[in-house]
């Protein structure tokens, strides 16, 4: 439970600096995270989401290095990624 709440503050300041909900869209998070962070990440998505019902939360499972490859090479747009590999 402690784990899952450290996981839940930073995902929620992370969440802070995103972008904003322009034109009457739903407003989206994009979160690139290690598959081995699936469960967590799906977690704090749901509890997110009941507090924040007008955003969309979009998580995308991949390992660490072709997270940080989407974000560097393919200059795909993210608003958090979450690696398990202290290394990148």
């Amino acid at each position: 439970m402690r784990s899952l709440s450290f996981l839940l503050l930073i995902f929620a300041l992370a969440v802070s600096g995103c972008r904003n909900n322009t034109a009457g869209r739903q407003a989206e998070i994009i979160i690139f995270h290690a598959g081995s962070l699936s469960v967590p990440f799906k977690q704090l998505a749901e509890e997110y989401k009941k507090r924040n019902p007008g955003i969309k939360i979009l998580l995308e499972p991949a390992g660490s290095l072709v997270c940080a490859r989407k974000i560097t090479e393919l200059k795909k747009p993210c608003d958090i990624i979450a690696s398990a590999d202290y290394l990148l």
